[in-house]
């Protein structure tokens, strides 16, 4: 997949210096096109330039009506690196065999190509999607505060997201053996692995960082606007994302947009992708045809189908959360008891499905929520007037989870009904099942986790319940979220009592899951204990 990607710099100035870098995506290997995206242009742009009132005003400006003097420089490995590792021998040789080699041996080969601004554009799908899902109000910022300098204009930053220049390389020789990139076909499935491919930071070092390569999953899709959890870094925007059918053949599905993404103040861990059909609808190029185009409708990977299905939306006022169904013929499902927490005073709303699966809203009642402060913070609701047969965990096929075993978190993080999205997949490993007396009390995992997504699923790699989400971790003192540092309350512990109720209908029972154990309120809280020094944790 390297082969069709390459690193951008860009200079609009008299001079040798390169003021920007984004990594490129070679789209017509014939014709030399790459495609980048429109952040390279930032520091070349003032907040006079009339380039974003024509570009608001235009699916396509020619670029070089606003960059005469730019320079731009394409750099890749034209032919594949063959990456055979040579054999070392077993006489304590090896420092000096990597002393001893020339610096053709050391240096990976590199191809540099100027290359023609052909124009910029906007997808304006795209930007519709992103000012619907991310609008500047809720606080969506899109470069680290903490690393870049404090002049950083938001507007420009907004205005460039949805857009990407189009170059095309000068004294390009066409290579035969160079692979084309091929083009989905069919529904993007959330769950679905992906890879990115790009060059993070940029222009430091690319004989290191060229066409790094990250694994992740498709988290959720709205339009033309991709959401991963593969891991992005600075430098990646322009970036494509492949993923690969039965056939093992990769195929382009979208480009790298955003690799950071915030919301007030708070790391989300995901990347922003753009679907490459909207791009070249824009770009109205025949590099797509219409049976091969990515439709908007989403699907699921089959082994996840049933446990999304199993996921519901909680709404208490303005606020919201997931829930698990549990049991299908009584409606009664599990969530986090904060979610819950204005329940006396306001409707609890169950939206379950969307779309052409249809969509329901329910109005439930809390059957049982622990108490403020309480060890495991869960709640159970049932559905008022429910009638029809819903899709359900079954709890008796419950997982216990094994550290290093595959996981995925699912639920409605970060956005609430007005998005009308299915819940997001977010991929990771166990990283701990902390137990008390052998008992699983706490799970912790790599998953993104997310607000909104307290009361989802925490699944195993076959799609079964391995626990209910609670939080991830907080730094107390500067407020910063470790979203792939989360916990969810092991079903296997909570589900003998659950299970109960649901024989006897006694909701007294229920009152077993507040757990009186000073072990496990400790471990929760995050406290140190013995013979550790006293500690008062951030987290």
């Amino acid at each position: 997949m390297e082969e069709n990607m390459c690193l951008v710099g860009m200079s609009c100035m008299d001079n040798n210096s390169v003021d920007a870098y984004c990594s490129g995506t070679i789209l017509e290997v014939t014709k030399g096109l790459v495609l980048t995206h429109a952040s390279i242009l930032y520091n070349s742009l003032s907040n006079e330039s009339h380039f974003f009132k024509d570009l608001h005003n235009s699916s396509h400006v020619i670029g070089s009506r606003y960059f005469p003097d730019a320079k731009a420089i394409v750099t890749f490995q034209p032919k594949k690196v063959n990456e055979t590792t040579k054999s070392v021998s077993n006489n304590g040789r090896f420092h000096t065999e990597i002393l001893n080699c020339s610096n053709s041996q050391t240096t990976p080969s590199l191809a540099h190509y100027p290359a023609d601004i052909l124009g910029v554009f906007r997808v304006d799908e795209f930007a519709k999607t992103l000012q619907h899902l991310m609008p500047n109000s809720e606080g969506w910022k899109f470069w680290d505060t903490s690393l870049e300098d404090h002049d950083i204009d938001d507007a420009k930053v907004n205005l460039l997201l949805p857009c990407f220049v189009l170059l095309k390389l000068q004294e390009w020789c066409f290579e035969k053996e160079t692979n084309t990139v091929t083009r989905p076909r069919g529904m993007l499935q959330s769950g679905t692995p992906v890879y990115a491919v790009g060059t993070p930071f940029g222009g430091l070092s690319p004989q290191v960082f060229l066409n790094s390569v990250s694994q992740g999953i498709i988290c959720n899709t709205s339009g033309s606007l991709i959401l991963t959890d593969a891991r992005c870094i600075p430098g990646m925007e322009g970036g494509a994302l492949f993923t690969h059918d039965h056939h093992e053949k990769r195929k382009l599905i979208g480009i790298i947009v955003s690799s950071l993404c915030w919301k007030n103040n708070e790391w989300i861990g995901l990347a922003i992708v753009c679907a490459l059909p909207a791009i070249v609808h824009t770009l109205k190029l025949s590099l797509v045809s219409p049976h091969d185009r990515v439709q908007s409708k989403q699907d699921v990977v089959p082994h996840l189908a049933q446990a999304m299905n199993c996921v519901v939306l909680v709404k208490v006022g303005a606020m919201w959360g997931s829930g698990v169904i549990i049991d299908s013929s009584e409606g009664i499902l599990l969530t986090c008891s904060h979610v819950t927490k204005e329940a006396s005073s306001r409707r609890v709303k169950v939206r379950i499905g969307l779309g052409n699966q249809g969509t329901l809203w329910h109005d439930a009642r809390v059957i049982y929520r622990s108490p403020t402060g309480g060890v495991f913070d869960l709640a159970l609701l049932q559905l008022d007037g429910h009638q029809k047969r819903l899709p359900a965990f079954d709890g008796r096929k419950a997982a216990g989870g094994i550290a290093g075993d595959e996981c995925f978190v699912i639920g409605h993080a970060l956005y609430g009904d007005e998005a009308r999205l299915r819940p997001s997949v977010m991929a990771g490993v166990v990283s701990k099942v902390t137990r008390v007396n052998n008992i699983p009390v706490m799970i912790q995992t790599t998953c993104a986790v997310h607000g909104g997504a307290s009361g989802g699923a925490l699944v195993s790699s076959t799609g079964k319940l391995l626990g209910i989400v609670i939080c991830n971790a907080k730094d107390t003192q500067t407020g910063a979220s470790y979203p792939h540092v989360n916990m969810s309350v092991p079903l296997v512990t909570v589900w003998p009592t659950i299970q109960q109720y649901l024989k006897t209908k006694d909701a007294s029972v229920l009152e077993h899951l507040n757990i009186q154990s000073n072990a496990v309120t400790s471990l929760w809280a995050l406290k140190t204990t013995e013979p550790f020094t006293e500690y008062r944790s951030k987290l």
